[in-house]
């Protein structure tokens, strides 16, 4: 049985390798070495191979708890497992030993993304020593030599990678001193390894992943692969193994391939029941409410509300499913790269419509059943005649899916949200049996959410056309949080508004007057808001609001509005979404994982939170879910390779079922979702494009591990001696500088909870499981002991990251006598623009300003920042006391200077190229990521993976598509070599010092007299 072989090492006869997310050891008979302690990656020989030091990530596919990785050790000869750190780090790899110690990489303690450094420690654990090298992460030790490796990844994942954050290699003679090689070479490097004293690597320079040799003047090509890249190579120093397409090959002066017989049961592709409630995409009530349709899992799960049997749609990988008036249900199946419509009795497909309609994203059944509609990928809407079996498409957008509509109640006219441009979207109503339509006009910005009335006199729907704008309590920029209002529009000239004469009836016939509709467009008189998800109801309309201040993401209220009595009401005050039967009585919500049925009429308390009729929450444990993973994986593969089909930004010859088929042959191999996630991976980096990502998912055997940190780094020395405290600032500062807590740096922490703390029983290992927790910290200082209680974070990231904000702050105030500010940017999103925000209004004041953008992840706001920068000043408010104001306010008062480097990436990428376009100020560091092309995914795979797909190429006025897959080129190229992180140096910030104060000498600005 072919198994999915990965992350392979060697020592003499030994092997060590990863399958089944376990660690194996093949040394003439195959042993399997752990079993379920999570996913096993990077095993390296160690000790002269005498044991195996392996990483393990945990908490894998959960969103709300980032990964979890530490490193272990399997002692081979005494056939034990022992674990080496708890530092619950994103990113940690073993490398090698050297004179017994083990080196190892990780971004546990880093302030910035994807930032790591190297460490070496003890084999028992103990004795942890950051290496001082910097931004490192691969460090290998010739005869005469130290080699470093930054930046060091899978090629095969971005496939022909040119851009800034290619591997690189750093060599030195003493490892005080280093020197970059193979600058040149036009390719990504990756798995460096030390062979006969030569360096060896992983390169695409000449188009594919090959093993190169390097002895100092050449590089000779090791292997001639053509299909497939060579990944996870790894030496010990006489022979060369990596792995390639699930296959492991040895180099030993020749290439063979290994045929090892894993006798593993592939246990993970063994039908397992799965907890429904966490993995429900859709849900949809029938005609009274009586019966509830969720998809979950790719299948469909007809049930009772309250009581009878579930009956199971089996059929991989159905979408969005809804009741139709008769009680069956339609929805969308996904099957073998292409989507059709499909209609379902009794759990089976009874009917099935296909054609050419890409990715089908939503589905809207008629009133009357006999009439679908539904949009796609491709921004193209259709009606569906289910009697005749006959598909029309009616409209097109111009931007983005079309992804509200609704049917009149005669079944014969739609309204639906419409992208007109890339800043309106529009009503549009259509009679789908005459073609004609008319848009609703006279609105500001964005329409959406129709819904008709059931009586048949108006058409509801919510606009983003509320700009009532509230001042910013700090700078001078006004906001409008309250950006809906909610209007109908009379859907014949007779029909009177209900807010000004007596509601009119229900219309015996149901008709619309398109002639001057966009004139009978009237307010409800409702406050300004944040509304969504309107449902139309015989006596008014249901909705969802989004208060201001929220503490949970997606949690808002369902309002009923009652148009007789102009009666606003909160049905339920706390909820993520709902659904609305199809006779408009009932509606189904969900908050978090709990679904309850009630009313829509009036608010009901809830009694009990038993499930059944009192309380009305829905009982998931009658769901019996069982999954065949599979099954799954074949289908995931799919629908990622179709998702990227299409919606890839560009399709000029790219051979997709070629691309398709050389991956399709690797799933007979994989045997768990890590091993489907890694594939799924190396298919989509054919591409060799930005953005093209998979993560989250149902990893079956990562168990949920959480920590408690202290803000401080220790060190081992005859006890945890603290050598730094992180003091960031106001918040997001150590625990142990609370008031009243007397730890000091150079102390030594001798207990914890009262456990004396020793090699066996580290810091990590006693603040495992314990975070946000008050305990009690033992420590010594000159032989007196003293006793503290501290209360843990659970997340020391933010206090890292603060405190190192802060030294740059003091430093270049320091370096330019007060006149300089600094500003750092750690991503381009929500967190990125409130650290701009807070910093920009306290260093403002400065005559000139460093802005940092190194290791930016991106995002979306470079746009704002940059509108702030650009501001130049024309004037001032001069008043008879206090200081001058600038005009405009919050202006830069002198020069700028951007500091960025190769892992400041996309919206990082977009903006220190426009800094330097836009001509704001000199841009200084290294060559940035080199990914720009933007993702918007709109669908996960059925186990709530999300997949990625490049759709958004930007184009720059200069170099056209050209920072893609190169980034962008400082004005001034500056490095911070590892001796300089060993010395203490910040080369950029320091060059960055140095320039501004040079431009701040020859900068005149005018004041008045």
């Amino acid at each position: 049985m072919a198994h999915y072989l990965m992350y392979p090492d060697i020592y003499g006869e030994k092997l060590a390798f990863v399958t089944e997310d376990d660690l194996w050891l093949y040394d003439g008979n195959l042993k399997r070495i752990t079993e379920g302690i999570g996913i096993v990656r990077y095993p390296r020989f160690v000790l002269d191979g005498k044991s195996i030091i392996f990483s393990v990530f945990k908490s894998m596919g959960r969103e709300d708890i980032k990964p979890q990785g530490d490193l272990y050790i399997f002692n081979i000869n005494e056939n034990s497992i022992k674990r080496l750190t708890y530092f619950g780090s994103r990113n940690i790899k073993p490398i090698t030993s050297y004179s017994g110690k083990i080196y190892f990489s990780s971004s546990h303690s880093s302030p910035l993304n994807y930032y790591q450094e190297l460490y070496k420690m003890s084999p028992d654990g103990s004795e942890i020593e950051r290496l001082g090298y910097g931004n490192a992460n691969y460090i290998g030790f010739g005869n005469n030599f130290i080699l470093l490796g930054r930046n060091i990844g899978d090629p095969a994942s971005w496939k022909r990678y040119r851009g800034g954050t290619a591997g690189q290699l750093w060599l030195s003679k003493d490892g005080k001193t280093f020197e970059r090689i193979l600058s040149n070479l036009k390719g990504n490097i990756g798995s460096p390894m030390i062979f006969e004293n030569n360096i060896c690597f992983i390169s695409d320079h000449e188009g594919i992943g090959r093993i190169y040799c390097y002895d100092g003047k050449d590089i000779k090509k090791i292997t001639e692969n053509v299909e497939y890249y060579a990944r996870n190579a790894n030496s010990d120093g006489k022979k060369i193994i990596f792995q390639m397409a699930g296959d492991l090959y040895i180099f030993d002066n020749k290439l063979k391939k290994l045929d090892i017989n894993v006798y593993g049961s592939k246990r993970g592709l063994e039908d397992r029941y799965i907890d429904i409630g966490e993995r429900i995409e859709h849900y949809s009530l029938d005609e009274k409410g009586e019966s509830i349709l969720f998809t979950a899992r790719g299948k469909y799960y007809k049930m009772g509300t309250f009581e009878g049997p579930v009956i199971i749609s089996d059929d991989i990988r159905l979408i969005k499913g809804k009741f139709l008036r008769d009680g069956k249900y339609i929805g969308i199946q996904n099957k073998n790269g292409n989507e059709s419509i499909v209609i379902i009795d009794s759990g089976k497909i009874i009917k099935k419509f296909e054609g050419d309609y890409g990715l089908i994203y939503h589905i809207w059944p008629s009133p009357d059943g006999k009439k679908a509609a539904f949009s796609n990928g491709r921004q193209e809407l259709f009606i569906l005649d289910m009697e005749n079996s006959k598909i029309n498409k009616i409209d097109k957008a111009n931007v983005e899916p079309i992804e509200d509509l609704d049917f009149s109640p005669d079944s014969k006219w739609v309204a639906y949200s419409i992208g007109i441009n890339n800043t309106r979207k529009k009503i549009r109503i259509r009679n789908i049996e005459t073609n004609e339509y008319s848009d609703i006009e006279g609105t500001y910005r964005i329409d959406f959410s129709p819904s008709f009335d059931p009586l048949g006199r108006y058409l509801y729907f919510i606009s983003i056309s509320s700009y009532k704008a509230i001042m910013d309590p700090e700078s001078p920029s006004l906001t409008f949080p309250n950006y809906s209002k909610i209007y109908l529009v009379t859907l014949k000239n007779s029909i009177k508004s209900p807010f000004v004469d007596n509601l009119d009836q229900e219309q015996k016939e149901f008709g619309i007057d398109l002639d001057n509709i966009s004139q009978r467009v009237v307010p409800v008189p409702l406050m300004e808001g944040r509304y969504s998800s309107l449902s139309s109801v015989k006596e008014g309309f249901i909705y969802f609001s989004m208060p201001l201040n929220i503490n949970e993401e997606n949690v808002g209220e369902i309002h009923y509005y009652n148009i007789e009595n102009k009666k606003d009401e909160i049905i339920v005050e706390r909820a993520n979404d709902y659904s609305i039967s199809l006779n408009k009585t009932k509606i189904l919500y969900r908050y978090r994982n709990m679904y309850r049925i009630i009313d829509y009429s009036q608010k009901q308390e809830m009694k009990s939170m038993n499930p059944g009729k009192e309380s009305g929450i829905i009982d998931l444990n009658r769901i019996k879910a069982w999954v065949n993973p599979g099954k799954e994986f074949r289908q995931m593969l799919y629908e990622a390779w179709m998702m990227m089909r299409e919606n890839y930004w560009r399709d000029n010859g790219i051979q997709w079922d070629r691309i398709f088929k050389k991956y399709e042959i690797l799933l007979e191999k994989i045997s768990t979702r890590a091993e489907l996630s890694d594939v799924i991976w190396e298919l989509q980096g054919e591409l060799g494009t930005s953005h093209s990502y998979e993560y989250l998912g149902d990893y079956f055997n990562s168990p949920l591990e959480s920590r408690g940190y202290l803000g401080a780094e220790l060190e081992f020395n005859n006890g945890y001696r603290i050598k730094k405290i992180y003091k960031g600032r106001l918040d997001e500062k150590s625990p142990l500088l609370l008031p009243g807590t007397d730890i000091k740096e150079n102390d030594l922490i001798v207990e914890i909870n009262g456990v004396e703390l020793d090699k066996n029983n580290p810091p990590g290992k006693l603040l495992t499981n314990l975070p946000s927790d008050v305990v009690s910290i033992k420590i010594r200082r000159d032989d007196k002991d003293l006793i503290f209680n501290v209360k843990t974070v659970g997340d020391e990231s933010s206090i890292i990251y603060r405190d190192w904000v802060e030294k740059n702050k003091n430093y270049v105030h320091e370096k330019t006598n007060g006149k300089v500010g600094y500003i750092h940017i750690p991503d381009m999103m929500e967190f990125g623009f409130s650290e701009f925000h807070k910093n920009f209004l306290e260093e403002i004041e400065k005559d000139a300003l460093i802005v940092d953008v190194r290791y930016n992840r991106g995002g979306y706001v470079s746009p704002f920042l940059l509108e702030k920068l650009n501001r130049k000043i024309i004037g001032y408010d001069n008043p008879r006391h206090g200081l001058k104001i600038e005009y405009p306010p919050y202006s830069p008062k002198g020069p700028l200077i951007c500091i960025t480097n190769e892992l400041a990436g996309s919206d990082g990428d977009i903006f220190s190229h426009s800094f330097k376009l836009m001509k704001i100020g000199k841009l200084i560091g290294k060559r940035t990521w080199g990914g720009v092309i933007g993702i918007n995914p709109r669908r996960r795979l059925l186990d709530g993976s999300v997949v990625t797909q490049p759709e958004y190429a930007f184009w720059f006025k200069d170099v056209g598509f050209g920072v893609e897959n190169y980034g962008t080129d400082p004005d001034i190229e500056i490095d911070i070599a590892p001796h300089d992180y060993l010395s203490g140096k910040d080369t950029q910030l320091d060059k960055a010092i140095e320039m501004v104060m040079k431009e701040l000498e020859q900068f005149h600005r005018e004041l008045p007299p």
